[in-house]
């Protein structure tokens, strides 16, 4: 049987030859060679009110993984009934009550991309967010894009390219890297936002 170290280099490794595109994931370590914490780098989905915002993801791995959950902390804030606004810990089902010892990293990175899209108003770690949430999901998406803005926003055009530089050198994947170039060759554009977090191209 595989102990966890093992399991984890090649679950590593695995993705880094088969990357997340459709989750704009960045798969790094946090440290050379210390498979147990590794650091996602996750570009909030266009169709989220997180839309434009740039979240560090902290999973750390426990010695006994996969008997155990992995623990998973947002290091950017992330305005979310279910994460705790301290430190960033993700509370969820799945890695909580419903852990399954079977699910490789991909199928747990997989699960953890639908914060983006779904909050459980009933087991929250944030009450004040949670009855937001319930009372008035306008307003609540309103504070998240304005937190998202605040704390997460990408600084600079700059910041963008890195990243897609990063995308570029993966594996080929045909229409991921036709929009990575459409960025990178488009040297004049400039990002600022207004004020819901939304970026306004401009070009000098």
């Amino acid at each position: 049987m595989k102990n966890s170290l093992e399991i984890l280099r090649n679950e590593f490794e695995e993705l880094k030859h088969n990357p997340m595109y459709e989750f704009e994931y960045r798969i790094e370590l946090f440290e050379q060679n210390d498979f147990y914490k590794w650091k996602i780098t996750s570009l909030g989905p266009k169709d989220t009110p997180y839309a434009y915002g740039i979240f560090f993801i902290k999973v750390e791995f426990p010695m006994d993984y996969p008997n155990s959950a992995p623990r998973i902390y947002f290091l950017t804030r992330f305005c979310h009934p279910n994460v705790n606004l301290s430190n960033g810990y993700v509370c969820v089902n799945f890695l909580r009550y419903n852990w399954n010892k079977s699910p490789k990293v991909r199928e747990i990175l997989t699960k953890l991309y639908s914060i983006y899209y779904l909050v459980n108003p009933d087991s929250p770690f944030s009450v004040e967010l949670a009855d937001l949430y319930r009372k008035d999901r306008e307003l609540y998406y309103l504070q998240v894009r304005f937190d998202t803005h605040k704390y997460a926003k990408i600084d600079s055009f700059e910041d963008f390219k890195s990243f897609y530089k990063w995308k570029l050198s993966l594996p080929s994947n045909k229409k991921s890297d036709e929009n990575s170039n459409k960025i990178l060759n488009n040297e004049n554009i400039k990002l600022t936002f207004n004020i819901n977090g939304e970026p306004i191209k401009k070009v000098h």
